[in-house]
């Protein structure tokens, strides 16, 4: 298993200052709605080359030409994601 680089992490300060600056319930309720199979597919591939998706490493070129193989995990692993943000906010409440 590889090693995270403790320098690329953010410092506490750093983490502070975000969580000071919280959004309205609007944008909250607008960024936690379900996502669908389409909006994940089109947002991936309206993504310009050479671009990172996240901090795996893996650019968009990989995901495009492999999205037979990944396609299904990254629509669930996103779909998770959502899914536990609107449990968050529902349990914030």
């Amino acid at each position: 298993m590889a090693s995270i680089d403790p320098s690329s992490r953010p410092s506490l300060q750093e983490i502070q200052a975000v969580l000071q600056h919280s959004l309205g319930a609007d944008h909250v309720q607008s960024l936690s709605h379900p996502v669908t199979d389409v909006e994940v597919y089109d947002t991936l591939f309206s993504l310009s080359v050479g671009k990172a998706p996240g901090p795996d490493g893996f650019n968009v070129e990989f995901f495009k030409r492999n999205w037979e193989v990944v396609g299904s995990s990254v629509i669930e692993a996103i779909k998770d994601f959502f899914f536990y943000l609107r449990e968050i906010v529902a349990r914030d409440k």
